[in-house]
C-alpha cells in the first residue's frame, strides 16, 4: 500500500511538473519574443526621431535664410522708389517706408535709412532715417565713412552692386549707453543716380546707399524663441575663419539637461549677403517629448499576451502587424501635421496650402480661404479648383513656374499673380512653396506653401508709377513721360517712315493771372487749359505739361500743312473760350511753335528746341498765333 501510494505521488508530481514545463518554455519564449519586438520598435522609433530632427534642422536653416532675404526685399522695395522718382525727399521716404510696416513684420530692426554720397566721394552722411524717434534722429548727419569697417562694407556693396552685411558692430544709436552688445549689423544696398535698378553700378553714378540697422539677437529671438521651437540653437558669425563669434543662443539652449542625456547634433554652414554663418543645432528633452515611444510598451503587453495565450498566437502576431502599421500611419500623420504647422508659422499669418500631387488634392487653411472671402467650410479642395481661380493672363506664368520647379529646372517656387475672390473681384497674391515629400524614385508627390495678400503693395507700386509719370495738377503726362513718348515716336518714324509734328505751347500773359488773382486761380486756369487741349486733339495724340504754363503736344501722322493748320487753329480757338474760376472769368491765349520730324530734326532735344524757337517767333509777331519752324507743302 505504501509503495502504491509513493508511486501515485511520484506520478502526480511528474505530471504536475510536466504541465509546468510547457508554460515556462512558452513564457521564456514569450520574453525573448517580447524583448526582440521591443528592440525592433525602439530602433524604428530612434530612426523616426533622427529623421524628424534633420527635417527640423533644414527648416531652421530655411527660416534663418528667409529672415535675411526678407530684409533684402525691404531694401529692394525702397530702391524701386528711388528708381521711380526723379528725387526722393525726406517726407516721401518716410511715408513710403511707413507703408512697408517693417517694425511689425520684421522684429529686431532699429532703423532704416538713406546715406547720401557727397560730390567728391569723401563723405557719406546719413540723410533720412525711419522711424524718426529721438535715438535715430540723433545720428542724422553722421558720416558713415567715419568708421573704417563701415566704409569698407559700403565700398564692397557698391562694387558688387548688391546688398552686403557689415561686420558685427555696436550700432550708432547705442554708442552712448551700454544697452546693446556687438551683435548689431548693417545691411547696405547701393543706389545708382541714373539707373537705380541696374545690375551694375558705376562709381561715377553712385549716389548713396539705403540700409537697415538691426539687432541680430532680437531678430533671431523673434524667429526661434517660443512658438513651439524645441531645438537648441547657437548661431556663429564665421566670416573670420580664425575666430567664430557667437551672435545668438536660443532660450531653450540655456536650460539644464538631465544627467546622461545625449542629444542629436548638427552643424550647418551658409554664406549669405557677404558673410558666413554656422548654425550649431542640438535636440532637447522637450524635442523628444514629441515622440514618446508608446509602441515599445505595446510590444511588451502583446508579448505577455502571446506568452499567456498560446492558442491565439497567430491572431496576436497578425494583430501586432496591424498595430505596427497603424502606428506608422499615425506617425506619418503627425509628421504631415507638424510640417504644415511649421510652414504656417514661417508664413507669419499667410494662407497655407498643401498640394497632394498624386491624388490631385489641394488642402488649404482657413486663413487661405478667408483671403479670398470664403468661409472655412466652403470651396472644393482640389488642384483644379485652385487653378481655376488664377487670372487667365497670369495662368501660363504660374503653371510654367510650378512645372519648372517640380522638374528641378528652378530652385524655388515664388510667383506673383491674381486670384478671383468669392465676390468676383481679383486680388494680387504672392505664392511661395517647396517640395516636402518625394516617392522612392525621387518624383515629387507633395508640395506645401503659403499665399500672401500683396494687393496694397501692388497699389503702392501703381501710385508710385502714376506720381512719377503724370503731372499732379492737370493729370497730363509730365516731362518724364513726354520725353519717353517723344523718343518712341521718333523711333517709329525712323523705322517705318512717315512724319509727326511737335507743338510747343506757351500761354500769353499767364503771369498776370498769378500775380493778380493768386496761384490757386492760376492752377485752376491751368487745369482748364489741360482739359481743353485733350479735347482739341485726337485720342492718339499726346498732350503733356512740360513746366509752369508750358505744354507740348505730339501730333502723329499729320502729313499736310493744311491739316496741321486746321488742328492748331482749333487749339487756339478752344483756348480763347472763357474759363470760369470762382467769381472770375478768364480768357487766355497762347503762342504755339511747331517742329516736324524728320524735316526739322530726328532727336528729342533738337525738335523741342526748334519748336520752342518757333513759339518765340509767334509770340514776337503779336501772340495768340502759331508758327512752324519749317514744313514743306505736300
Amino acid at each position: 500500500m505504501q509503495g502504491t501510494r509513493r508511486s501515485h505521488t511520484r506520478t502526480y508530481l511528474r505530471l504536475r511538473y510536466h504541465f509546468l514545463v510547457l508554460p515556462l518554455l512558452v513564457l521564456a519564449g514569450g520574453f525573448l519574443l517580447t524583448y526582440a519586438s521591443w528592440l525592433v520598435f525602439d530602433r524604428a522609433h530612434q530612426a523616426e526621431v533622427r529623421r524628424a530632427f534633420f527635417v527640423q534642422v533644414d527648416q531652421t536653416l530655411g527660416q534663418f535664410q528667409a529672415r535675411f532675404l526678407q530684409y533684402q526685399s525691404r531694401l529692394e522695395a525702397i530702391r524701386a522708389l528711388f528708381a521711380a522718382s526723379d528725387a526722393v525727399d525726406r517726407v516721401e521716404f518716410v511715408e513710403f517706408v511707413d507703408t512697408l510696416n517693417f517694425q511689425k513684420q520684421s522684429p529686431g530692426i532699429v532703423a532704416l535709412g538713406y546715406i547720401a554720397l557727397n560730390a567728391d566721394k569723401t563723405k557719406a552722411n546719413i540723410e533720412y532715417i525711419y522711424p524718426e524717434n529721438e535715438r535715430n534722429l540723433a545720428i542724422v548727419g553722421v558720416d558713415a565713412f567715419s568708421d573704417p569697417s563701415r566704409e569698407t562694407t559700403l565700398h564692397e556693396s557698391a562694387k558688387a552692386s548688391v546688398a552686403v552685411l557689415s561686420n558685427p558692430t555696436r550700432l550708432l544709436q547705442y554708442e552712448n549707453n551700454g544697452t546693446q552688445d556687438d551683435t548689431g549689423y548693417l545691411l547696405f544696398m547701393p543706389i545708382d543716380a541714373e539707373f537705380a535698378l541696374s545690375s551694375t553700378i558705376k562709381p561715377s553714378t553712385l549716389m548713396g546707399w539705403i540700409y537697415i540697422a538691426f539687432r541680430l539677437d532680437e531678430t533671431l529671438a523673434a524667429t526661434f524663441d517660443g512658438q513651439g521651437f524645441e531645438l537648441a540653437l547657437n548661431v556663429f558669425d564665421a566670416t573670420d575663419t580664425s575666430s567664430r563669434q557667437l551672435v545668438f543662443t536660443s532660450d531653450i539652449a540655456s536650460e539644464v539637461r538631465p544627467n546622461g542625456f545625449k542629444p542629436l547634433v548638427a552643424t550647418r554652414t551658409v554664406s549669405l549677403l557677404g558673410r558666413t554663418w554656422e548654425l550649431d543645432i542640438a535636440s532637447t528633452p522637450k524635442f523628444y517629448d514629441q515622440f514618446r515611444n508608446l509602441s515599445g510598451s505595446w510590444a511588451i503587453f502583446i508579448g505577455l499576451l502571446l506568452s499567456a495565450f498560446l492558442a491565439v498566437l497567430t491572431w496576436l502576431v497578425a494583430d501586432r502587424t496591424r498595430a505596427l502599421r497603424q502606428i506608422r500611419r499615425i506617425n506619418h500623420q503627425l509628421q504631415v501635421s507638424e510640417q504644415r504647422w511649421k510652414f504656417a508659422l514661417e508664413g507669419a499669418g499667410d494662407g497655407v496650402w498643401d498640394h497632394d500631387i498624386v491624388a490631385g488634392k489641394n488642402h488649404v487653411s482657413a486663413r487661405w480661404k478667408t483671403l479670398l472671402g470664403f468661409e472655412p467650410e466652403e470651396m472644393t479642395e482640389s488642384i483644379e479648383a485652385w487653378a481655376s481661380r488664377i487670372h487667365p493672363d497670369d495662368y501660363p506664368v504660374v503653371m510654367k513656374t510650378m512645372t519648372d520647379y517640380l522638374k528641378g529646372e528652378r530652385t524655388d517656387y515664388v510667383v506673383e499673380h491674381r486670384m478671383r475672390c468669392k465676390d468676383g473681384s481679383w486680388k494680387w497674391v504672392l505664392e511661395r512653396g517647396m517640395i516636402v515629400e518625394r516617392d522612392p524614385v525621387g518624383n515629387p508627390v507633395r508640395m506645401v506653401g503659403t499665399t500672401a495678400d500683396i494687393s496694397r503693395m501692388k497699389a503702392s507700386e501703381a501710385l508710385i508709377w502714376q506720381q512719377a509719370n503724370f503731372d499732379a495738377l492737370t493729370g497730363l503726362p509730365n516731362r518724364r513721360m513726354f520725353f519717353d513718348r517723344l523718343e518712341t515716336e521718333i523711333a517709329r518714324v525712323q523705322r517705318y517712315g512717315g512724319v509727326f509734328t511737335l507743338l510747343f505751347i506757351d500761354l500769353d500773359e499767364f503771369k498776370e493771372i498769378n500775380d493778380g488773382f493768386g496761384h490757386q486761380a492760376g492752377d485752376d486756369v491751368l487745369k482748364g487749359v489741360g482739359r481743353r487741349l485733350r479735347v482739341a486733339v485726337r485720342t492718339t495724340d499726346v498732350v503733356a505739361r512740360l513746366a509752369g504754363d508750358e505744354f507740348t503736344i505730339i501730333l502723329s501722322q499729320v502729313n499736310h500743312s493744311q491739316d496741321l493748320e486746321t488742328i492748331v487753329n482749333k487749339i487756339l480757338d478752344s483756348l480763347q473760350q472763357p474759363i470760369n474760376v470762382g467769381d472770375h472769368v478768364f480768357t487766355v491765349s497762347a503762342s504755339i511753335g511747331a517742329a516736324v520730324c524728320p524735316y526739322d530734326g530726328v532727336s528729342a532735344d533738337d525738335l523741342l528746341n526748334k519748336a520752342d524757337r518757333a513759339m518765340y517767333w509767334a509770340k514776337a509777331k503779336g501772340k495768340n498765333r502759331w508758327q512752324s519752324y519749317s514744313m514743306p507743302v505736300a
